[in-house]
Formats: C-alpha cells, sequence, structure tokens
C-alpha cells in the first residue's frame, strides 16, 4: 500500500475482524440474566426472603454493568457497521522521521495510492491525546504546532465539511471533507479511531512514540478496562 520504513507504524481505518461489540452485547446479556435467573433459582429452592434479600446486592451489581455493557456493545457493532460502507479509510503513518496522514485512501488492492495530505515531523507535533468523537468513540489526535497549518486552510474545509455533500469514494473532495471534519471535532487534522485499526494497539503505538520522541509524545488511552463503558460528564460529544 505504502512505500514506507520497516520501522514505521501504520494505523489504517479498516474495521476489526472480530467485532469487540458483539464480545461485549454477550457478556452483557450473560451477567443480565444471570443476575434474573438468581431470583429464579433462590425461589425454587425455597430459599424465601431472606435468601432474596441477600441475593439483591450481587443481583444489581451484576445488572449494573452487564446493561452498560449491552448498551456499549450494540453501539460498537452499529459503528461497525456505519463504517462497513466506507469505500475509502484513514491512514496515519508513523515513522522514525515523524508523521504522515492521508484522508481518503482507497482500500481496494492495486488502486493507486494519493500523495499524503499531510506531512510533519515530530518537531512539528506539539502534543498527543485521545478525545471523544462521534458514536463514542474515543479517536487518537496528534497536534501540530502553531503555523504548521495555515488558519486559512482550516476555515475552508471546516467550512467544505459542514456544507456537507462528497461521497464515499476516494476522492480530494471526499479528503477534504475528512480534514475539515477531524479539525471540526478535534481541532486537528491529525486524528484516527484505534479502534478499527487493525494493529492499533495503545502499548505499539506508545512505544513508538516514546522511541521517535524521546518520550516527549505519550499514546495513553482515555478509556477504562473494555468492559466497562467510559462515563464523560455531561454527557458525550457527537456530531
Amino acid at each position: 500500500m505504502f512505500s514506507r520504513p520497516r520501522r514505521s507504524l501504520l494505523l489504517v481505518h479498516r474495521g476489526r475482524s472480530v467485532p469487540l461489540g458483539l464480545l461485549k452485547m454477550v457478556l452483557g446479556l450473560a451477567m443480565t440474566a444471570a443476575a434474573i435467573a438468581g431470583g429464579f433459582v433462590i425461589h425454587a429452592a425455597g430459599g424465601g426472603i431472606p435468601a432474596m434479600l441477600l441475593w439483591a446486592l450481587p443481583g444489581l451489581y451484576l445488572v449494573d454493568w452487564g446493561a452498560p455493557m449491552i448498551a456499549d456493545g450494540a453501539t460498537d457493532l452499529w459503528t461497525r457497521y456505519g463504517w462497513r460502507e466506507l469505500r475509502s479509510g484513514r491512514a496515519l503513518e508513523l515513522r522514525p522521521d515523524g508523521v504522515r496522514y492521508t484522508a481518503a485512501l482507497p482500500l481496494d488492492a492495486g488502486a493507486d495510492v494519493p500523495p499524503p495530505d499531510v506531512v510533519a515531523g515530530w518537531d512539528q507535533v506539539s502534543a498527543a491525546a485521545f478525545r471523544p468523537g462521534a458514536a463514542q468513540s474515543w479517536w487518537f489526535c496528534l497536534d501540530l504546532a502553531d503555523g504548521v497549518w495555515p488558519a486559512e486552510r482550516t476555515h475552508a474545509l471546516v467550512a467544505t465539511y459542514r456544507a456537507g455533500g462528497g461521497d464515499s469514494r476516494p476522492s480530494r473532495a471526499t479528503a477534504d471533507r475528512r480534514l475539515g471534519e477531524t479539525l471540526d471535532w478535534f481541532g486537528t487534522p491529525l486524528a484516527v479511531n484505534t479502534l478499527i485499526c487493525p494493529g492499533g494497539h495503545v502499548r505499539r503505538i506508545d512505544r513508538a512514540l516514546r522511541k521517535w520522541t524521546g518520550g516527549r509524545l505519550r499514546c495513553r488511552a482515555a478509556e477504562p478496562p473494555w468492559w466497562r463503558p467510559p462515563h464523560v460528564p455531561g454527557g458525550w460529544k457527537t456530531r
């Protein structure tokens, strides 16, 4: 796909082979079913009201974990279904000398690869962080230093995105719309959802960034463990 150094790390939006959302839903349903089944078992065994009261606390605990997992898993599956409709991906390539970003990368084998939309050295990247995006997902973002990305281009791309239009085919219009989208959402053109990037493991990205930037940039997930949906005060930021 790319002519790139062996040591580079390529993150491409493709979708995962095994949807984690399905596993979340199965475990959530199992925990909720166990909470309900426990009451029926106690009743069938003639445990009476004291036994039911003793089961209330663990039962509520199972429901408290299971119900959010069901909702979170359903959201993951819906997001995966939506991405499946796309005909091009985003590609964030991390290299020892810097970063390259392609906003509309054709995923078909043998397709011509467009030149990167953004090329920056590590000295031009000021920060790295996970930020909440659409569909309750966290996106890994790299901020460019002041003056690296012209403000006029930001305004033009954000206006293009907010105006709508464009299609899912890899084209200049799609690339501009996606750049405007990430600029509008996150304030930077460099953003990917690592959950749908094969090989987009947080620890792997973190090791690469620490090595290539002398520890200045890190990749630290903002999410709690995957089995517990994250809580964001004030609600999720969705667009």
